[in-house]
């Protein structure tokens, strides 16, 4: 997880649909407070990366305003 600016932003892994792949997925949340309460609306998620099961170890995943860095 990140925060970035007031958003927040989560990355997963889940099993790819063959068995044999690892997705990986993304997404982006804006947080906002009401009445002392934190709430959160998903701006968008997706698939963000497909590797072979077992080759893959994620380290450090961010999103700059420029993109993907």
């Amino acid at each position: 997880m990140a925060d970035l600016g007031g958003k927040l932003v989560v990355v997963w892994e889940c099993g790819g649909g063959n068995g044999k792949d690892m997705d990986i997925w993304c997404a982006e949340i804006q947080v906002s407070k009401k009445n002392g309460e934190l709430w959160g609306e998903v701006d968008w998620f997706e698939k963000v990366l497909s590797v072979p099961k077992g080759e893959w170890r994620l380290w450090w995943l961010g999103r700059d305003s420029d993109g993907w860095g």
